[in-house]
């Protein structure tokens, strides 16, 4: 039965209609040809490299972090190179944005990412702490983000943090 208004829809329909959305071939082909200007993305470094340098800093040690909801890994990417020790993990539902992220990342010579299939709250579940959590463009994805802000705040590290970044 198809939803025809937003109060009706469940976080179970959201999370539905993205799996198919990035299942789709025409989606993913836009995504795979995605050629990026050298400085479309200029304020991720300016942010995430004051950010990391900053946890880095206060926390002593390399940081944990994760690009939830992901997609092909921007963010992740350029918060690997902002900070080359930090242990990055890259979280989306689609296996088909993961396998663009893997291809980019093979050409680019981008490693230590881990490369992570799973929805943002069945992943969020998981016992791990993170000392910063991402979301780029991704907040627009769920019915009730502060229920999403809440369940990844509570896999902060004590001193951690969570961006959100290039939402509409």
């Amino acid at each position: 039965m198809a939803v025809e208004k937003w109060e009706d829809c469940t976080e179970e329909d959201i999370l539905q209609a993205n799996i198919e959305k990035y299942d789709n071939d025409h989606i993913v082909d836009f995504y795979k040809g995605l050629e990026e200007p050298r400085y479309a993305y200029i304020e991720y470094e300016v942010v995430f490299k004051a950010v990391t340098e900053m946890l880095e800093k206060k926390i002593g040690r390399s940081l944990q972090a994760v690009d939830l909801c992901g997609g092909a890994g921007r963010a992740a990417f350029v918060l690997r190179a902002c900070s080359p020790d930090c242990r990055v993990a890259l979280v989306d539902l689609s296996e088909k944005m993961l396998a663009i992220a893997r291809d980019r990342m093979s050409k680019q010579n981008i490693e230590g990412i881990d490369l992570i299939q799973a929805d943002a709250f069945s992943f969020l579940d998981s016992a791990d702490k993170y000392d910063l959590i991402v979301l780029s463009s991704a907040i627009h994805h769920f019915k009730e983000p502060l229920n999403l802000l809440q369940s990844a705040a509570a896999r902060l590290s004590e001193n951690g943090i969570i961006i959100t970044i290039a939402d509409p």
